[in-house]
């Protein structure tokens, strides 16, 4: 960038002496190429010219969807935008037509279809993994399933090892058979509703039965618009009460701490530049200072910094 005078009289006639420099933050949009693989295919020179050829051809590329139109990289962006930033297929369709490709969300749909069954080994480790854990949170939630007549009711469950591992199951009923069939006879801590389907495990004694405060709380909030006196009065009020008084005052001392340790930082920042300064200096002034506090009647106290 020139200023006119310059552009006007031409860079021969001036002298640069530096230059100032400017970033902006600018976002080039994503591209979609297409990669071709060419394979070459070759005959043997001396072959026999009236007997069978052989044609040599080097192996097609390894995709994760055999003879697929999309690579890895297109795969992995139609997975990411709508199992991890939660964009459905229609948007997707009409975010890459924006791109300048149509790609249709049924087109999507078959690659994510095809792409469970490649992943099967992987999740079957990750739920082997996590029924081997000390405690699991599961809970259930229905879902309407497309029917020939009528929509029916399916149900999803969602599968927690804390810290590990977040898996989906997918059943027709809500039934304590579909349990059986999500934990795989795990062996632990189970933190669940208080829903009938699990009572069976816990009778067994292979799983020890863990409460979800949330379920519990949830019908005394309900509560406090019905009958407020009652739910205040309640145990678990008091409870869920001290609990916030306990999680605030955590809250403010852990400020009171960053506050104090960035003070502390600070002073040593100041300490260090100090020294780095001249220390002789700042000591002189010290002296001096002492000085003129003794100097001064006894009668008037000062606010020494």
């Amino acid at each position: 960038m020139l200023p006119p005078e310059v552009e006007k009289r031409g860079l021969d006639a001036f002298e640069r002496i530096g230059e100032d420099v400017s970033k902006t933050l600018e976002r080039r949009p994503s591209a979609f190429v297409v990669a071709r693989a060419i394979r070459p295919k070759f005959v043997r020179r001396d072959r026999e010219r009236d007997a069978e050829t052989q044609v040599l051809i080097a192996e097609p590329t390894l995709l994760p969807i055999p003879r697929g139109l999309a690579g890895p990289g297109m795969l992995a962006d139609t997975i990411v935008k709508r199992w991890q930033d939660h964009m459905p297929l229609h948007r997707l369709e009409g975010m890459y037509a924006r791109d300048g490709v149509e790609l249709a969300r049924s087109t999507m749909c078959g690659w994510h279809s095809a792409l469970a069954d490649l992943v099967k080994p992987l999740v079957s480790a990750m739920r082997d993994d996590a029924l081997k854990q000390p405690y699991l949170c599961i809970d259930a939630t229905g879902v309407l399933v497309q029917h020939k007549e009528r929509c029916r009711l399916g149900h999803f469950w969602v599968l927690v090892a804390p810290d590990r591992h977040v898996l989906f199951e997918y059943t027709r009923e809500h039934t304590s058979a579909a349990v059986d069939d999500v934990l795989s006879d795990y062996q632990g801590c189970l933190v669940a509703d208080a829903h009938a389907v699990y009572d069976h495990l816990y009778r067994r004694g292979d799983v020890v039965e863990v409460n979800c405060w949330a379920h519990v709380r949830r019908y005394f909030f309900k509560a406090l618009e019905s009958d407020p006196e009652r739910a205040k009065v309640s145990r678990l009020h008091r409870l869920s009460l001290s609990h916030r008084t306990i999680a605030r005052r955590l809250t403010e001392t852990e400020e009171r701490k960053d506050s104090r340790e960035a003070i502390a930082i600070h002073r040593r920042r100041v300490l260090l530049v100090v020294r780095c300064g001249g220390i002789v200096g700042a000591r002189r002034d010290a002296d001096l200072r002492r000085h003129s506090l003794r100097a001064q009647p006894a009668r008037r106290p000062l606010a020494v910094p």
